[in-house]
């Protein structure tokens, strides 16, 4: 690649591509008709990305020597970056699961999805627009997310075959794969929380991670 070439436009340019891929991916993941075949490409193209945009980061901090918030865009990039390939890694993974839950099942997964998907939509937003305080929000919510997968835990870890026969709802190996996908979900919510912190570090310099921040 042409030292030329390499920027901070062109940084925050591919972390925006990267996102709206792994946005795209997750979705089809929660989604009963998208096809394994196509989420298998997509994988390949996200894996692709993060070697991209590493590869760019690292040339920008060793070439051009960036200081202040030129650097600190290379150094959160890095980071989302990472963040972003690990959480179409469980929206892969999710997809599996998914394979083996009938429809029904999936109807207890609904909310989460619905609130997971938010959040990583606003943090994609706070990153486009520069928006720390968008960033914060989705920081806040992610005790939504622990709170269902919680409560979703605790649902069918109770399940048992008493109860399958006398309410004729799901086996044990569905209430399993729910119980994994609301798990990977939270999991992916603690991804799009690590890149908010990223956002707020960026636009204000400040380091959030590991504080209970603005609850």
């Amino acid at each position: 690649m042409n030292i030329d070439n390499i920027s901070t436009e062109k940084i925050r340019d591919e972390i925006i591509n990267m996102s709206k891929l792994v946005e795209q991916m997750l979705k089809k993941c929660l989604t009963d008709e998208s096809k394994f075949e196509d989420i298998v490409i997509l994988e390949n193209r996200v894996n692709k990305f993060h070697t991209i945009v590493d590869d760019i980061c690292f040339k920008f901090i060793a070439l051009k020597r960036p200081m202040a918030r030129d650097l600190r865009l290379a150094l959160s990039a890095i980071k989302i970056n990472t963040d972003l390939e690990r959480i179409a890694d469980l929206a892969f993974n999710i997809k599996r699961a998914k394979i083996r839950l009938d429809r029904n099942g999936g109807n207890s997964l609904k909310q989460i999805s619905t609130e997971v998907e938010l959040m990583l939509k606003n943090a994609i937003d706070a990153f486009t627009q520069n928006d720390a305080c968008l960033a914060t929000e989705v920081i806040q919510h992610d005790q939504v997310v622990d709170e269902l997968n919680e409560h979703i835990i605790q649902t069918y870890t109770c399940f048992n075959n008493q109860d399958e026969e006398r309410k004729g709802e799901l086996n044990f190996g569905e209430a399993y794969n729910i119980v994994l996908i609301s798990s990977k979900l939270e999991r992916i919510g603690d991804h799009t929380t690590n890149i908010a912190e990223d956002i707020i570090f960026l636009e204000s310099g400040k380091d959030v991670r590991h504080q209970q921040y603005l609850k």
